[in-house]
């Protein structure tokens, strides 16, 4: 059985949701040692009505376990398929980085677009996901990359920011973050917050008043 059909199966029975694969080779550094990145998504069900930041950040730490079980399981199995794999994990900080851009592979791969929030927006979800990257060294068949927002004229996160971070801008591709982000205020108030509630703090009110994908 070819190495595109074991992978497909393996993820549909995985508890992912919906996947993606992009074409990394020209990506450095990573393209010099990976060909392709599988990008895994699962649809984050925060449970609650009202924005809750100390809730979303208990929600956000359980979505994080699920995935590194899925991503390690998955690892495990291209390893077992002799596919050269590396996994990058999705990483909860107040750097609001990552060491490879989940949100750029996922864009590579079609499963959505970067929002005026500066998150992936899908259209089945919105930005509510949680993703991980799979690199892989050999050269599997690539999705069709996204290259327009589909925001348009919404608002809706601009205006429900607390501290006026986002700055309205429709994503384009190559637009750096700090162009539709000021990610210093983000971390500032975070920071206040968790020191005044004494707790961990996930804002993410951009997050939970996307209407894309909203239900």
């Amino acid at each position: 059985m070819h190495i595109n059909l074991k992978i497909a199966r393996f993820l549909d029975k995985a508890e992912v949701i919906k996947y993606g694969i992009s074409n990394i080779s020209k990506i450095k550094p990573w393209g010099k040692k990976y060909k392709s990145a599988i990008t895994l998504m699962l649809n984050i069900k925060p449970g609650i009505k009202k924005h809750d930041g100390v809730m979303m950040d208990r929600v956000f730490h359980s979505y994080s376990l699920k995935m590194r079980n899925i991503t390690d399981e998955f690892s495990a199995f291209l390893t077992n398929n002799k596919v050269q794999n590396k996994v990058i994990h999705f990483k909860q900080n107040l750097r609001l980085m990552t060491p490879f851009s989940h949100k750029k592979a996922a864009v590579l791969s079609g499963l959505g677009w970067i929002g005026k929030n500066a998150l992936l927006v899908t259209p089945e979800f919105g930005p509510r996901v949680r993703l991980a990257t799979v690199l892989v060294g050999a050269k599997l068949p690539a999705g069709k990359p996204v290259t327009k927002s589909k925001c348009g004229d919404c608002e809706i996160c601009v205006v429900s920011c607390p501290v006026k971070a986002i700055k309205g801008k429709n994503w384009k591709p190559g637009m750096p973050r700090h162009e539709l982000l000021d990610s210093k205020r983000c971390k500032q108030m975070m920071i206040r917050k968790e020191k005044k509630l004494k707790n961990d703090y996930a804002c993410a009110i951009c997050w939970f008043v996307c209407p894309h994908g909203a239900k």
